[in-house]
């Protein structure tokens, strides 16, 4: 009975999935004219971590328009108390996260998705970063930690330019080559070091300082 309810949840999720693939294709697509560079780096199957800067709400949706395994978002747990949000988030199959505490329940179920060879999609800063407020904003050291432990290939994804209603620059997505890290590394340090890998992509830096070299 389990395994039957878990398959209706996959063909649910792939359904959902197949509605936001059109979307973004015939919606997105026309009103942005996304550009999108590096696609031969995707994976074909999983299991990997794919991760990204994140500026706008469109970003999972034209990721996952590109990536042919189902991505598995990790999503912060307050848009899920929002009723229509919440509602897609879950009919998707997302996994709420818990940001401000070590989330064991979040962490455990992504540990599951990539042990079943599947794909989960991450934005390491926990939420949206505005350009400007780039260097502020630390990674959370759990996404690291996944990789390290778990030693799962690592998709970098970068979007630039915003997206912009007949903007003179378009949106351009930036695949990146996946990587493996050192699995006996300082998690922030992988965490620092695999987000700047992410700006690279797009020709820009990432400097963040740590806590105690705020203090």
């Amino acid at each position: 009975m389990a395994a039957a309810a878990k398959g209706k949840k996959k063909t649910r999720n792939r359904f959902v999935g197949a509605f936001f693939r059109w979307l973004v294709s015939n919606g997105l697509n026309f009103f942005y004219r996304i550009k999108v560079s590096g696609k031969q780096h995707v994976p074909e199957t999983g299991p990997f971590i794919l991760i990204g800067n994140h500026e706008h709400v469109f970003d999972p949706l034209v990721i996952q328009m590109h990536v042919k395994p189902w991505i598995y978002w990790v999503a912060k747990s307050e848009l899920y108390k929002i009723p229509l949000i919440g509602a897609i988030l879950r009919a998707i199959g997302t996994v709420p996260f818990q940001r401000e505490e070590m989330d064991v329940a979040a962490l455990r179920k992504i540990v599951s998705i990539v042990k079943n060879g599947e794909v989960v999609g991450i934005f390491p800063q926990g939420r949206r970063v505005a350009p400007d407020e780039r260097d502020e904003v630390l990674p959370k050291s759990a996404t690291a930690h996944l990789a390290r432990r778990f030693q799962v290939p690592v998709l970098p994804v970068a979007i630039e330019n915003g997206f912009h209603l007949f903007g003179k620059k378009r949106p351009h997505i930036i695949f990146g080559e996946p990587f493996m890290v050192d699995k006996d590394g300082d998690d922030m340090e992988i965490a620092i070091d695999m987000l700047k890998r992410v700006y690279r992509l797009m020709g820009e830096t990432y400097q963040p300082k740590r806590k105690e070299e705020q203090a």
